[in-house]
This record gives C-alpha cells, sequence and structure tokens, in this order.
C-alpha cells in the first residue's frame, strides 16, 4: 500500500497492516521510505531442542519477530529475562527444573513488561487457568502452534488475553 504525507510517500505491506503492529513507534528505512517497525522481540524457552527448532522455524519465516535467546531450563528463563527484557515470551509449561507456572511468576517478578505465553501439550481448563493466574497473558497448545502461533504472540504482544481456539478464543 501507498501512502502519501505531504510530497513524500511511503510504502507500507499488507502484512505489516495485517499484523496489528500499528501501536509500535514507525520509522522510515532507505531512500524509497519504506516504513518499518521494530521487531516483536521473544525469548523461547523449552527443555526439548526439538521444539525449540521447530518454533524457531515456525518464527523465522516472519520479519516482525526475533528470537533474542532460547533458553532449555527455567533458571536460565529467568535470568535471561531479567537481562534482556524481552517482549514476549514463549514457555514451556513443563521444564526439567521448575514448574513452568512458578518460572511464570518469577519472570514477571525481573522483566515485570515482558508478556508471557505458555506453551503445553496439555489441553486442560484448570491448566489453563491457573497460568493465567501466574501471570502468563496467553496459553497455547503445541500441537496448535503451526496454525495458532504467530497470532498468539501478537495478541499478548497487545496486552491481549490468548487461550487458543481449543479453549474458545
Amino acid at each position: 500500500m501507498k501512502f502519501a504525507y505531504g510530497a513524500e510517500s511511503f510504502t507500507m505491506d499488507r502484512m505489516c497492516i495485517a499484523c496489528s503492529v500499528r501501536s509500535r513507534p514507525m520509522k522510515r528505512a532507505g531512500a524509497k521510505g519504506k516504513v518499518t517497525f521494530p521487531a516483536i522481540r521473544i525469548l523461547l524457552v523449552d527443555d526439548s531442542a526439538a521444539i525449540r527448532q521447530t518454533l524457531a522455524s515456525l518464527l523465522s519465516s516472519y520479519t516482525e519477530f526475533a528470537i533474542v535467546h532460547q533458553s532449555v531450563n527455567g533458571v536460565g528463563a529467568i535470568s535471561k529475562a531479567g537481562e534482556l527484557q524481552p517482549d514476549v515470551i514463549l514457555l514451556d509449561i513443563n521444564l526439567p527444573d521448575m514448574n513452568g507456572l512458578e518460572v511464570t511468576r518469577q519472570i514477571k517478578s525481573v522483566a515485570p513488561s515482558a508478556e508471557i505465553l505458555l506453551l503445553s501439550e496439555h489441553d486442560l481448563l484448570p491448566m489453563v487457568r491457573e497460568g493465567l493466574r501466574a501471570g502468563a497473558r496467553g496459553y497455547l497448545l503445541k500441537s496448535d502452534a503451526p496454525q495458532e502461533l504467530a497470532i498468539a504472540i501478537r495478541q499478548v504482544h497487545e496486552k491481549k488475553q490468548y487461550v487458543g481456539l481449543r479453549f474458545g478464543q
């Protein structure tokens, strides 16, 4: 799409509009005046290398997302969340060293502005409720990630709750 402002014109691709990132600050890039948005900075936490690789691959097709670090356990996640202050944290609810709900609580104390999207294999509504009470903004089943991950990240980044289509989102 082309926009004109006085003598200058700007180009914005449809993906930027569709991804609902209008509220983030815009910068003009390059001589052609294209509008760009800062990437949503993501901390990815899962003890499974295969899951981390799959999620990273899914996210790599979107220019609006940037994985700033990958952690394999709760202690590492808490430390990196405090250090890096990511926008969104994708957090496995079952980690080898700590319960994901406790990790959520501790991350909110060291990185209060980070939004947490819990990832789980369990489609139990009580677990969803407990995750949200712990401070997570969203809950997504790992099996639904290929279809819903990008939407879920955008929504929690905008401070909106996301619980996935299986739970009546």
